[in-house]
Order: C-alpha cells, then structure tokens, then sequence
C-alpha cells in the first residue's frame, strides 16, 4: 500500500511536478521494483536543452542533418547531381536521337537576365545559411543550351540539391 501523498513513480517537493518543461529541478527519485529502495534518477532541465543545442552547434555532422532537414522542409526534395540534371533535361520535348541534360554553372558568372521573383528566392535562399554555393541550371539536348533555367542550391557540406526558383 502506497503512503498518503505520494505520487506514483516520482516524488516531487511542493507538490511541483520535476517533468514539466522550464523548470530547473534537476534530479527526480524513482521507486524501484523493490518498494523499500529509491533510485536516483536526472531529469532534463531547459539548461540542459540549450547546452546540448549549443553542442550539437559545435558538430558538423549534426549541424549538417539539421541543415539537410531544413533545406527539405524549406525547398522540398533534395536531390543528388545525377537526378538534378535528369530532372532538368526532362523539362525539355523528347527528341528521337537527342540526349537531355543540363549545364550548370555558379550563379555569379550566367549572363542572361534572371527575372525578378527569381532574384528574390536567390536572395532568401543565400539568407538562410543553407547553401554553400547556387548555380544556374540550364536544360540541354546534348550542349546547346535551352531556355527556362532553374535556380538551384547546393546544401553545405552535402551534394545535394534543392531547387530554388525556375524560370
């Protein structure tokens, strides 16, 4: 039989539950199966929280599965280089004896007019922090260049792709 007052599992002072978020109570007792011993047990603390944040900021392998998981929720799939210049070519006519691909080159060297609305999108995404490098991808049937070029960005330090603006 259970002592009056006390909770299942934790017992909290003040009647303050240890589990709830922002609070900065750090350890929790935890009845064990043997109802005469107590464990110990360290519950999460929001310091805690913005420690580990701040030690998963320090690690490129974990800021890079951030910025990947950005990237999609932000610009939607990723692709790898191959699928993007397939990708790109399929926006062009099947022709019987052509090949369709894409030219891609960095953003700051294509010389053609990039329209507006595309120079916005550009711009938010060089402002996110994402991208190591943007390049202008246009479709091909073999080199000639075609028209309607995308605008795609290279996650940092993944070879991946997200798509941008199109044109």
């Amino acid at each position: 039989m259970r002592p009056t007052g006390s909770r299942i599992g934790v017992h909290v002072e003040n009647d303050v539950c240890l589990l709830a978020p922002g609070l900065h109570s750090a350890r929790a007792e935890v009845r064990s199966m043997n109802h005469d011993v107590s464990a110990q047990v360290d519950v999460p603390t929001a310091d805690d929280a913005s420690r580990v944040a701040s030690i998963r900021s320090r690690l490129p392998g974990q800021v890079l599965r951030q910025r990947i998981d950005m990237a999609k929720v932000c610009y939607g799939p990723l692709y790898t280089p191959a699928e993007m210049r397939r990708k790109v070519g399929e926006t062009l006519p099947y022709r019987f004896g052509f090949i369709r691909g894409a030219a891609l080159e960095p953003i700051e060297t294509y010389r053609d007019l990039i329209p507006d609305a595309a120079l916005l999108k550009y711009d938010d995404a060089v402002k996110s922090g994402l991208f190591s490098k943007l390049w202008v991808a246009t479709p091909t049937y073999y080199e000639e260049r075609q028209i309607d070029p995308w605008i795609l960005g290279e996650v940092d330090g993944a070879e991946m792709f997200a798509v941008i603006a199109q044109w």
